[in-house]
C-alpha cells in the first residue's frame, strides 16, 4: 500500500479471500477477507463490509460454524437493508435458511428462502429463482421422508 490506495488493497484481499474460499483454505481465507473487512470498515465502505461479512459468513457454513455464519450473516444483512440493495439482502437469506437448513431448523430455513425467493421474482433472477426453489422443494423432500 506504498500508494496509499486502501480502496484497491481491500478489493485485492477480498479477491484473495475468494481464492482462498475456492481452495477451501479457511484459514487462509478468513485472513484475507478479515483484512478487507478491516480497511472497508476503516474508509466507511458499508458496501464493501456487507460483500465480505457475507463471505465471511460463507467461510464459518464451510467449516459447519453455524452460530458464527449466521452471525457474519445478519451483518451483511442489516447493511443490504439499510441500503435499500434488496438483491443483496437475497442473496444473503438464501445463505442464512442454508445455515437454519443445516441447523435442522426447517421452519426457519423454509421462511428465509421464501423471503430470498420473492426477492429474486421481482428481479426475475431465474437463476436464483430455480435454485431456491430446489432448497424449497429438497426441504419439502426431507420433511417427506421424516428426517429430524
Amino acid at each position: 500500500m506504498k500508494q496509499g490506495n486502501e480502496y484497491g488493497a481491500a478489493l485485492t484481499y477480498h479477491q484473495l479471500g475468494s481464492v482462498a474460499l475456492e481452495r477451501r483454505e479457511f484459514a487462509a481465507a478468513e485472513e484475507w477477507y478479515k483484512k478487507s473487512l478491516d480497511i472497508s470498515l476503516k474508509q466507511g465502505n458499508e458496501h464493501g463490509a456487507a460483500l465480505t461479512y457475507h463471505e465471511l459468513g460463507s467461510v464459518a457454513l464451510e467449516r459447519r460454524e453455524f452460530d458464527a455464519a449466521e452471525e457474519w450473516y445478519k451483518k451483511s444483512l442489516d447493511i443490504e437493508l439499510k441500503q435499500g440493495n434488496e438483491h443483496g439482502a437475497a442473496l444473503t437469506y438464501h445463505q442464512l435458511g442454508r445455515v437454519a437448513e443445516e441447523r435442522r431448523d426447517f421452519a426457519a430455513a423454509e421462511e428465509c428462502l421464501n423471503k430470498a425467493l420473492a426477492i429474486f421474482e421481482r428481479y426475475q433472477d431465474e437463476y436464483h429463482v430455480n435454485m431456491t426453489k430446489n432448497n424449497l422443494n429438497r426441504l419439502d423432500e426431507i420433511r417427506k421422508e421424516g428426517n429430524p
